[in-house]
């Protein structure tokens, strides 16, 4: 078995940057749908990326880190229709919040590869001969 590029301190703390992202991304959304723009979409967008992160964070989940990224993108694409700006849909915040997110799926790719590691055994042929 060959070594893994990312080690296991490296990929929990992609995956603990990748959550922390979300989290603070979920909280900001949230302050803004109540005290300034109310819009029940936004609320609902939140509460999914809390969810997300929670699902990153806790269960190491690569579907949630995966369903993060695509709900990050799609809310940026869903900003440039509403403002028609690049900058504000593209800028460099959200591609850094985009990079980090991405960080994360690799963090939970590498931790699950170190947890099937072990799994992975070879059948036993000579046990049942035929």
């Amino acid at each position: 078995m060959t070594s893994p590029l990312i080690g296991n301190v490296v990929a929990t703390r992609f995956v603990s940057l990748a959550s922390a992202a979300a989290i603070v991304t979920g909280i900001s959304s949230i302050l803004v749908s109540l005290f300034g723009i109310h819009c029940p979409l936004n609320l609902l967008d939140s509460l999914i990326l809390l969810g997300l992160a929670s699902g990153v964070y806790l269960k190491k989940s690569r579907t949630c880190a995966i369903i993060l990224l695509a709900c990050h993108f799609g809310a940026r694409f869903y900003m440039y229709q509403l403002t028609g700006s690049l900058y504000a849909a593209f800028g460099p915040v959200p591609i850094s919040i985009a990079w980090i997110y991405a960080f994360g799926i690799l963090g939970t790719l590498a931790l699950c590869a170190k947890r099937n590691e072990g799994s992975a055994t070879a059948p036993n042929l000579s046990a049942n001969p035929i």
